[in-house]
Formats: structure tokens, sequence, C-alpha cells
């Protein structure tokens, strides 16, 4: 069975014919400051620690219907900017598996 959009995108996620909406409140449990309205990074950070509960390589090789699942990179740092500061890059790694087929990058295979 495929992952459900509760267990990707938190619980209270729902999809109408023109929006998916989810529930902030349930992004809380990641992180995410909800009491003032959250930046779009912010978001989307949430969103990935979210879905990397469910879509893990374990529940990949033990689910067939699961076509994606995440990994850690390496962490590196970097220096950015004028001053040289240096940050810490943290790589989050999606693999998005489908059958061998010699197509483009399509959202609607997985």
């Amino acid at each position: 069975m495929e992952p459900t959009l509760q267990q990707v995108f938190g619980a209270g996620a729902t999809l109408s014919p023109t929006q998916l909406i989810i529930d902030l409140q349930n992004l809380a449990a990641n992180g995410l400051n909800v009491s003032t309205p959250p930046k779009a990074e912010a978001l989307l950070v949430a969103l990935i620690i979210q879905a990397r509960t469910t879509l893990t390589l374990e529940n990949f090789e033990a689910n067939i219907d699961q076509s994606i699942y995440t990994e850690d990179g390496f962490s590196t740092v970097a220096s950015r900017g004028e001053n040289a500061a240096i940050y810490k890059i943290e790589p989050i790694i999606f693999n998005l598996a489908k059958l061998n087929a010699p197509t483009i990058l399509d959202p609607n295979a997985y």
C-alpha cells in the first residue's frame, strides 16, 4: 500500500481537487514554530522532516508500492557571504524509484 497523505504530510493533511491542505499545528511536532507565520523554507524543512518519518529505506524495501525513500548525505561546511561565515550543510537525499523506462522526471510516475 502506498504511504498515505497523512503519513507523508502529517496528520490532518487533506486533498481537494484543487488544494493540498496541511495542518501547521501537526508540523509543530517537527520543530516548526507556528506562533508566527512560518517562512517558506521553514515550512519546507518541517515537511521534509515529516516525510522522512515514513519514507525510509526500511519501509521502501518492505513495501513494493512505496516509490520514494530518503537518506542522509554527508554533512559538510562551507563559507558564505562577504564575511565568510561558516555554514553547516546537511544534505537530505530523496530517492525516486520507478520501473526502468526512458522517460523524463514525471511526478505522476511516483
